[in-house]
């Protein structure tokens, strides 16, 4: 048996109406075993309808989540998969607090259980998100580019250092790729959809320095496992970013770093009164935490 809730942060009041919520915060309890978890939603990409719409389908399926009995991830994940078959990253955010959970029953980090080799700190890059205003003269950064901005980015003075994280979500858009390329922009990491992921060859894989996996757009840890599995099998490397969250994101992202060649965090994290992965300024310490180590501070739960 579960407990579930959902909260819009920061919170929509008479004083801040107007304010667009950033995050959809996720809590996920196990009762039996009083294990608890978290997951966070990022907002930006969102529009009020799109908000509403998320928040209902919530409302809708507690009850359903709540008499789910507990047992192993993959069939919990499948569980979610015909409960959201219209809300993929509400899949995606119940199946990676899932792991958390059954990660803690066995006392023991996400890590550990999945096998992961074994380190406590790993190197990641900060990432800068690119938008009309940034400031993309700076040498060795990595530039997070929607689809959508490729045109006006490339059109921009930067430097020949300069990585790009171009995330797509059709297909289509790969002609991005070729076109950053002859601009002179080498290193291009690409973010992709589930289906612009299915539809891409070997040749292409190779023409880029690598693939972002993100939990949120391919539904969530359990598929994840197995695609970065096949992934290494292959020699194409992967990495991960996140654009924007918090602690619990920067600590969810992080999780697969022992096997990764690049992890990519935002560089202006939200804060929230939470506690997760520790972020210094080169590197990522994980605390020695059974599941995923996430935990709220004070009664904000």
């Amino acid at each position: 048996m579960f407990v579930t809730d959902y909260k819009l942060w920061p919170e929509v009041s008479e004083a801040n109406k107007q304010t667009k919520p950033k995050l959809l915060l996720l809590y996920l309890r196990a009762l039996k075993f009083q294990a608890q978890s978290y997951m966070e939603i990022p907002l930006s990409d969102y529009n009020d309808q799109d908000i509403q719409a998320l928040t209902q389908e919530l409302d809708k399926k507690r009850n359903t989540i709540s008499g789910y009995a507990m047992n192993e991830p993959e069939r919990f994940w499948h569980f979610l998969h015909h409960l959201f078959d219209k809300h993929s990253v509400l899949l995606a955010a119940f199946d990676i607090m899932g792991w958390d959970i059954w990660s803690q029953l066995y006392k023991t980090s996400y890590q550990k259980l999945i096998r992961l080799p074994e380190r406590k700190v790993y190197p990641y890059h900060s990432l800068q998100v690119f938008d009309n205003e940034s400031n993309i003269t700076q040498t060795d950064t990595y530039q997070y580019v929607d689809a959508q901005q490729v045109e006006y980015f490339i059109n921009q003075e930067h430097s020949e250092n300069t990585s790009v994280l171009l995330a797509l979500s059709e297909i289509d858009e790969w002609q991005f790729v070729e076109k950053l390329k002859t601009k002179g922009i080498s290193s291009i990491w690409i973010e992709p959809s589930l289906a612009v992921l299915s539809e891409l060859n070997d040749d292409q894989f190779k023409s880029i320095e690598g693939v972002l996996f993100n939990p949120l757009k391919l539904e969530g840890f359990t598929p994840l496992i197995e695609k970065l599995m096949d992934f290494r099998k292959r020699n194409i490397p992967v990495g991960v970013a996140l654009k924007e969250g918090s602690v619990i994101g920067q600590t969810v992202y992080a999780q697969f770093a022992p096997v990764l060649q690049k992890v990519f965090l935002t560089n202006k994290p939200y804060s929230l009164p939470a506690t997760g992965i520790e972020v210094e300024e080169d590197r990522l310490i994980f605390k020695q935490a059974p599941g995923l180590g996430l935990a709220f501070v004070g009664d904000f739960w």
